[in-house]
């Protein structure tokens, strides 16, 4: 199985925290975080609509960086619980790329690299079917879908 921690090991590496390290057993609780597999229930009300936010913000425009998500979602949602969370959002876009409801690509604008997220047809499909329903079962299933954990 590939390691999902692969980048982030690589941009630690060549970054001010390139001497920093993980004990293993550090490194065994992160994998185990982010391979856990969660129901919507564990998710409050602003985490679960904060997938779908993105597929919107995503949808709207030819992609954006991580930081551009942010400031949109800062100044949309305008809440405190994300606010002292700012992780999180980085922690769905992966759970999105592993899922494949969004994907990433790097480009070079202004002599600076950024990492891009682009909507898929699977992230398109599943913001039309949240868009077109009222149930809430289907929506929190959709949610699951979106940024539920990794496959």
């Amino acid at each position: 199985m590939k390691d999902p921690l692969n980048g982030l090991k690589k941009a630690m590496d060549q970054t001010v925290f390139r001497n920093f390290s993980f004990s293993q057993e550090q490194q065994e609780e992160i994998k185990n975080q982010i391979g856990k597999q969660r129901s919507p229930s564990d998710f409050t009300e602003l985490q679960q609509s904060t997938g779908i936010f993105l597929l919107q913000s995503l949808s709207l425009q030819k992609g954006k960086t991580g930081l551009e998500l942010l400031n949109h979602l800062k100044q949309t949602i305008k809440s405190d619980e994300f606010t002292s969370q700012e992780g999180y959002l980085y922690v769905i876009l992966h759970r999105m790329e592993q899922k494949q409801v969004i994907r990433s690509q790097w480009v070079t604008e202004h002599g600076h690299r950024l990492k891009r997220y682009f909507i898929e047809k699977k992230g398109e499909k599943l913001l039309q079917e949240w868009e077109r329903t009222h149930d809430p079962e289907v929506k929190a299933s959709l949610i699951f879908q979106i940024e539920g954990g990794l496959t």
